[in-house]
């Protein structure tokens, strides 16, 4: 028996900023996947829960700073404290 199968590729043409896209589309990146699976991900949530869906975030990337106070706890060039009162004292506060 053959079956006939309906496509599934409809187009959506929009508008958007370019950076916008740019910035999207290095997210999706970073999720695994193109601009056009992350947008379908999308409408298909939308979809099943009927209006907006849950946020979808690639994990946040560390600034300069962070990563420097990461390099140095690893290096073990940190101070412990047993109070609050004594790191707000080493900090002059």
């Amino acid at each position: 028996m053959i079956m006939a199968t309906a496509t599934k590729d409809s187009s959506i043409q929009i508008k958007v900023d370019p950076e916008l896209k740019a910035d999207a589309a290095g997210i999706a990146e970073e999720l695994g996947m193109n601009l056009s699976t992350l947008i379908n991900v999308y409408l298909k949530r939308v979809v099943a829960e009927r209006g907006i869906p849950f946020p979808l975030a690639a994990p946040l990337t560390p600034n300069a700073r962070t990563r420097q106070a990461i390099r140095d706890l690893r290096a073990g060039k940190t101070k412990r404290f047993d109070t609050a009162e004594e790191a707000l004292r080493d900090l002059g506060i």
